[in-house]
């Protein structure tokens, strides 16, 4: 929040889960399969559309009921981490892999590729109709193993800034402050950083 007085603004975020500022979301691939075959078949409401039918799900930080819910949040392009069963057919079929990263702009995934909405939070795989991801069965819960999605999330906007006036000096000390918060204790520590910035007459 802005001081007019002091010329300050003011802003902090406190890490919103006990265990850091990574958030994890579960896919399940039985549930991912499953909507892309509606999708592409149709249901009894519903046409299918080849075309169209993709497989995707939203990360929980962005579905409004989670427990992981974050109104405006985005994720932090660039860290998350993909881990799921192997999509390859052969021996290895099944076991836990990286996923790798395909740009949102250049094309859909394949086999072991992902790609990723940074805004919205939906996440796609394969839209080929026989590249399913895998559904190996975890003896212990009966549900298939699940492809972890690990990242960060902030909440600045694209348009987001700070505009401020000054006295006209030929220097402007910029002070700049982070408050970390400590997950933990929820106390905060401060970093500190200061500058000082030559003005010309034009851009007074």
């Amino acid at each position: 929040m802005p001081d007019p007085d002091r010329g300050t603004v003011n802003f902090a975020l406190m890490p919103h889960k006990p265990d850091g500022a990574y958030s994890i979301s579960d896919l399940n691939p039985a549930t991912i399969n499953n909507r892309y075959r509606e999708e592409y078949h149709g249901t009894d409401v519903t046409p299918g559309n080849r075309g169209s039918a993709r497989r995707y799900a939203p990360l929980s930080t962005f579905v409004e009921g989670s427990s992981n819910y974050l109104k405006y949040a985005t994720i932090v392009p660039g860290s998350e981490r993909v881990v799921g069963p192997d999509m390859t057919p052969g021996p290895g079929y099944g076991e836990y892999v990286v996923y790798e990263r395909v740009p949102y702009a250049l094309g859909e995934p394949g086999y072991n590729q992902y790609r990723i909405n940074y805004d919205t939070g939906y996440i796609f795989f394969s839209p080929v109709y026989d590249q399913n991801l895998p559904e190996i069965s975890n003896s212990s819960t009966s549900e298939p193993y699940p492809i972890r999605v690990d990242y960060k999330v902030h909440f600045n906007k694209k348009d987001d800034v700070v505009r401020g006036s000054y006295q006209t000096k030929a220097a402007v000390v910029v002070n700049l402050q982070m408050r970390m918060y400590d997950p933990e204790s929820s106390k905060p520590h401060s970093v500190d950083l200061s500058n000082t910035i030559k003005v010309r007459n034009a851009l007074r």
